[in-house]
């Protein structure tokens, strides 16, 4: 399937022929990023692991981690991630469950920005959680510290910024994010961030 995409977009003049695909312990869902630019360092995890009620969990999607090489002198570090849905989960609890896969990726930031501080980092996915709740706020970090990820104002066309609508509840919300790391963020175009 993502062969063809990528053959249908070539078909269209949308030319990406670097790709990172995430193979990790969910069979079904992947993480996948297609590129025009040419990926120079592949870091994905797949192998993150959390324990819970003395039981051990996989990260179902992994942690898709790529350099980017836009320019000869310039590179953009991505990652990518799917956490856990709100959908129950035989004997466990699904928010507990993107909790612990959310401080797994934190500590994958974090890893990263204490390498470098100045680091250009985007962090993006479906993230099936609001701002403000706990799974958000700790992937963000501490606000003001030199590691905090800053979440980006996306917007459609009509100027709104939800990305999910569930019909049963009449809810619209925001669970889908852009993230940039303080050494992106001069880079950044707010008005012409969209969705």
């Amino acid at each position: 399937a993502m062969a063809d995409l990528v053959s249908r977009l070539e078909a269209q003049g949308l030319a990406f022929p670097h790709v990172e695909w995430v193979d990790a312990a969910d069979q079904e869902r992947h993480l996948v990023v297609c590129s025009r630019f040419p990926i120079v360092e592949r870091q994905s995890r797949t192998d993150l692991i959390y324990r819970m009620d003395l039981m051990e969990y996989p990260v179902q999607r992994g942690i898709l981690d790529v350099t980017l090489q836009p320019t000869p002198d310039y590179q953009l570090r991505i990652l990518g991630v799917h956490l856990k849905s709100k959908r129950e989960t035989p004997g466990a609890d699904q928010a507990l469950m993107r909790r612990n896969e959310a401080h797994l990726l934190r500590e994958h930031v974090d890893t990263l920005l204490t390498e470098n501080s100045e680091m250009n980092v985007l962090l993006y996915g479906d993230f099936n959680d609001t701002r403000n709740e706990v799974t958000i706020r700790a992937i963000q970090g501490r606000y003001g510290a030199p590691n905090y990820l800053r979440a980006l104002d996306a917007r459609d066309d009509s100027g709104q910024s939800w990305t999910h609508y569930w019909d049963a509840a009449d809810i619209y919300s925001r669970i889908d994010f852009l993230f940039a790391s303080k050494g992106l963020l001069p880079e950044i175009r707010d008005s012409e961030t969209r969705i």
